[in-house]
């Protein structure tokens, strides 16, 4: 099974960066750049198994758009990527099962512990 990684980060290096790592790791990545697109996509019917939430996003910021991609697909695991270093997980966040273990502060040192939680989420 190849797991499908959904990446929402509007900084293209950064998105492009972590896209090639995750295939490299032979995963699929697809990057979108806003909140928005994600949860048109996830509405529908695309199918990924983990999501890579960039905070600050142009329009709807990432702490408000994974309560909604939840809604979508409940069996859509989150990873959390930001890079405010003072960001901690809120109440509506931990509520759905996020953990601080899905939370990567950028700019993330090493990937493959970025990858191996993808693997963790997906259950492989």
């Amino acid at each position: 099974m190849t797991i499908r990684v959904l990446i929402v980060d509007d900084e293209p290096l950064v998105a492009e960066n972590l896209q090639a790592f995750l295939e490299d790791e032979g995963m699929h990545a697809q990057i979108l750049r806003t909140a928005e697109e994600a949860i048109d996509l996830m509405r529908q019917g695309a199918d990924f198994t983990v999501c890579v939430m960039d905070l600050r996003l142009p329009g709807m910021d990432g702490s408000q758009a994974i309560p909604k991609l939840h809604q979508l697909a409940p069996d859509l695991h989150f990873i959390v990527h930001t890079g405010s270093a003072s960001f901690t997980l809120p109440s509506e966040l931990s509520a759905l099962g996020i953990g601080e273990f899905q939370l990567f502060k950028k700019p993330v040192n090493n990937m493959s512990v970025l990858a191996d939680t993808v693997r963790d989420l997906a259950g492989t």
